[in-house]
Protein backbone atom coordinates (compact mmCIF):
# COMPACT_ATOMS: atom_id res chain seq x y z
CA UNK A 1 0.00 0.00 0.00
CA UNK A 2 1.07 3.81 -0.98
CA UNK A 3 2.60 5.42 1.89
CA UNK A 4 0.51 8.57 1.89
CA UNK A 5 1.73 11.90 2.85
CA UNK A 6 0.04 14.80 5.16
CA UNK A 7 -0.67 18.18 3.28
CA UNK A 8 1.83 19.28 6.06
CA UNK A 9 4.51 16.88 4.64
CA UNK A 10 3.51 17.57 1.12
CA UNK A 11 3.67 21.63 2.02
CA UNK A 12 6.96 21.40 3.22
CA UNK A 13 7.77 19.47 0.43
CA UNK A 14 6.33 22.10 -1.92
CA UNK A 15 8.98 24.78 -0.24
CA UNK A 16 11.91 22.39 -0.43
CA UNK A 17 11.02 22.73 -4.26
CA UNK A 18 10.78 26.03 -4.12
CA UNK A 19 13.94 26.82 -2.16
CA UNK A 20 15.91 24.51 -4.93
CA UNK A 21 14.44 26.30 -7.84
CA UNK A 22 15.64 29.48 -6.45
CA UNK A 23 19.11 28.15 -5.84
CA UNK A 24 19.56 26.43 -9.54
CA UNK A 25 18.23 29.92 -10.81
CA UNK A 26 20.93 31.67 -8.70
CA UNK A 27 23.65 29.07 -10.31
CA UNK A 28 22.31 29.55 -13.59
CA UNK A 29 22.97 33.46 -13.27
CA UNK A 30 26.21 32.36 -11.60
CA UNK A 31 27.40 30.67 -14.88
CA UNK A 32 25.85 33.26 -17.44
CA UNK A 33 27.95 35.57 -15.37
CA UNK A 34 30.75 32.94 -15.54
CA UNK A 35 30.94 32.65 -19.17
CA UNK A 36 30.48 36.92 -19.74
CA UNK A 37 33.63 36.74 -17.80
CA UNK A 38 36.00 34.67 -19.58
CA UNK A 39 34.62 36.21 -23.11
CA UNK A 40 35.73 39.51 -21.23
CA UNK A 41 38.87 38.69 -19.79
CA UNK A 42 39.76 36.74 -23.56
CA UNK A 43 38.34 39.40 -25.90
CA UNK A 44 36.60 36.54 -27.32
CA UNK A 45 32.90 38.25 -28.40
CA UNK A 46 32.10 36.17 -31.04
CA UNK A 47 30.42 33.29 -31.93
CA UNK A 48 32.20 30.13 -31.65
CA UNK A 49 30.99 26.39 -32.50
CA UNK A 50 31.29 24.15 -29.79
CA UNK A 51 33.79 22.02 -31.32
CA UNK A 52 35.99 24.71 -31.48
CA UNK A 53 39.42 24.94 -29.18
CA UNK A 54 37.88 28.41 -27.77
CA UNK A 55 34.70 26.24 -26.67
CA UNK A 56 36.76 23.76 -24.76
CA UNK A 57 39.25 26.63 -23.07
CA UNK A 58 35.99 28.54 -22.16
CA UNK A 59 34.43 25.04 -20.91
CA UNK A 60 37.49 24.47 -18.72
CA UNK A 61 37.40 27.75 -17.81
CA UNK A 62 33.94 27.85 -15.70
CA UNK A 63 33.63 24.35 -15.36
CA UNK A 64 33.34 24.89 -11.21
CA UNK A 65 29.94 26.88 -12.25
CA UNK A 66 28.83 24.84 -14.74
CA UNK A 67 29.26 21.73 -12.37
CA UNK A 68 27.37 23.61 -9.35
CA UNK A 69 24.65 24.20 -11.90
CA UNK A 70 24.45 20.82 -13.20
CA UNK A 71 24.63 19.89 -8.76
CA UNK A 72 21.13 22.31 -8.29
CA UNK A 73 19.66 20.80 -11.53
CA UNK A 74 19.44 17.46 -10.30
CA UNK A 75 18.38 19.04 -7.10
CA UNK A 76 15.69 20.50 -8.10
CA UNK A 77 14.57 17.34 -10.41
CA UNK A 78 14.55 15.31 -7.09
CA UNK A 79 12.74 17.75 -5.51
CA UNK A 80 9.75 17.85 -7.81
CA UNK A 81 9.92 14.18 -8.22
CA UNK A 82 9.55 13.83 -4.61
CA UNK A 83 6.76 16.04 -4.42
CA UNK A 84 4.83 14.44 -7.61
CA UNK A 85 5.27 11.21 -6.12
CA UNK A 86 3.98 12.05 -2.71
CA UNK A 87 0.68 14.39 -4.24
CA UNK A 88 0.18 11.09 -6.81
CA UNK A 89 0.19 9.02 -4.08
CA UNK A 90 -2.57 10.14 -2.06
CA UNK A 91 -3.30 12.53 0.77
CA UNK A 92 -3.73 11.46 4.44
CA UNK A 93 -6.42 13.44 6.12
Amino acid sequence: MAQLKTLKEIGLMAVELHVCTKNRKAASDSLKDAYRRWAHNTGTFHHFDRDSDEWNRMMIATDPEYQLEQAAKRKERNAMNRLHRAISKGVQL
